[in-house]
């Protein structure tokens, strides 16, 4: 491809990737807004109308709304993080600071990343994998997390003063049995975030290596810092 036609190509698609940029950020704040609002109302709810024993099981409710909120916004965050990576690799190419062996651009790029993404252990330096300094995920889930803990620490006091009404009880460890699962890969999920699997500069480092670019290259241009 000729040189500035390949360069203007860069431009439409830096173009379009900071309007998605910018989009992932209006959309965060409505998202957790509403799972901090729903959370809350069905929390107050809750105390104000439904009658003990019963109020202790219903203090889970904003569990279904929390949890499938956390890997959906987690979902939209990974993307943020590629995305922002891939941009960062594209301005330098716009101002002449990096030249790439392979342009192939962010749907042909984004299925060999995500490919290369399952090789995190596999990082070559451990600045690669900071991820709380680095990455997308410093405010991971603040709101969710909030109301889910509160969810669970109302409802293992309930659980506690169910303690001699027997069949209560053992229903209290029926509904322990799913939320145990849901904590568990919440979990795994924030290790992985913590370690930096979904950082900035990992994503940097797997589309310079898709690009042809060294880790070297990429810490001269600045992109992984």
């Amino acid at each position: 491809m000729n040189p500035q036609a390949l360069k203007d190509l860069i431009k439409l698609e830096y173009a379009a990737l900071r309007q998605e940029i910018m989009h992932i950020i209006d959309w965060r704040i409505t998202f957790l807004s509403f799972v901090g609002t729903s959370g809350g109302v069905l929390l107050g709810v809750n105390a104000a109308i439904v009658p003990q024993p019963f109020r202790t099981f219903f203090y889970l409710a904003p569990l279904i709304i929390v949890f499938p909120a956390q890997f959906i916004y987690f979902d939209r965050l990974k993307m943020f993080g590629r995305i922002v990576a891939y941009c960062r690799i594209l301005e330098k190419l716009i101002l002449g600071e990096l030249t790439v062996e392979r342009y192939p651009g962010w749907e042909n790029g984004l299925l060999q990343m995500r490919i290369r993404a399952a090789t995190f252990d596999q990082l070559p330096d451990s600045k690669l994998s900071r991820s709380w300094s680095t990455g997308p995920m410093r405010s991971f889930l603040a709101v969710p997390l909030a109301i889910a803990f509160l969810s669970l620490a109302l409802f293992s006091c309930g659980v506690l003063s169910l303690m001699l009404l027997e069949p209560l009880y053992v229903l209290s460890f029926v509904v322990f049995v799913p939320v145990g699962v849901f904590v568990i890969q919440l979990n795994n999920l924030v290790k992985e975030i913590y370690r930096g699997k979904y950082s900035f500069n990992s994503n940097a480092y797997y589309w310079g290596q898709i690009m042809g670019l060294s880790l070297k290259q990429l810490e001269d241009a600045k992109v992984i810092g």
